[in-house]
């Protein structure tokens, strides 16, 4: 649920980075990839091949550079890279996927962590306000470049 006025914005993610569950791999991809084939047929300027490295996806540095900056990245990842998860890995590794993650360095512009559970199952981001200027807020979504990006107007705040 995401609410595009100065309201909160629920993000869950249930693949979970910290304990390395067999089946997580696989259900974390197959609803991101739910997620890009249904923006695309909103917005087609998502085109799932731009997420993919080789037929795959892949959340490490050899992910598509779409990937590493799209939203659900960047929410799923946010402040991950500072952890320590396994002894003898780099901040940043993600346990379930077997990989150290490719994009540390998340800011975002829009949205701010409100909440995230201790094994990072549930995040809850909350919406920032707009900025003293009035200037509408847009979010981008999966990588998106500005130009592409659609402008919400105020009624639709």
């Amino acid at each position: 649920m995401l609410h595009l006025w100065n309201g909160p914005c629920l993000y869950m993610f249930s693949g979970n980075m910290l304990l390395s569950y067999t089946n997580d791999s696989y259900s974390f991809y197959a609803r991101f990839l739910w997620m890009v084939r249904i923006g695309g047929g909103v917005f087609p300027v998502i085109k799932e091949p731009d997420y993919l490295v080789n037929g795959e996806y892949r959340v490490d540095k050899g992910a598509a550079p779409k990937m590493l900056n799209c939203l659900m990245y960047k929410l799923s990842y946010y402040r991950f890279g500072e952890l320590q998860t396994e002894y003898g890995k780099p901040p940043g590794y993600d346990r379930a996927r077997g990989v150290e993650i490719g994009n540390k360095d998340i800011k975002l512009e829009y949205l701010e962590e409100a909440f995230t559970t201790s094994n990072w199952i549930v995040r809850i981001y909350k919406v920032k306000p707009p900025n003293n200027s009035g200037e509408a807020l847009f979010i981008s979504f999966c990588g998106t470049e500005k130009g592409n990006v659609r402008t919400l107007s105020e009624a639709e705040f």
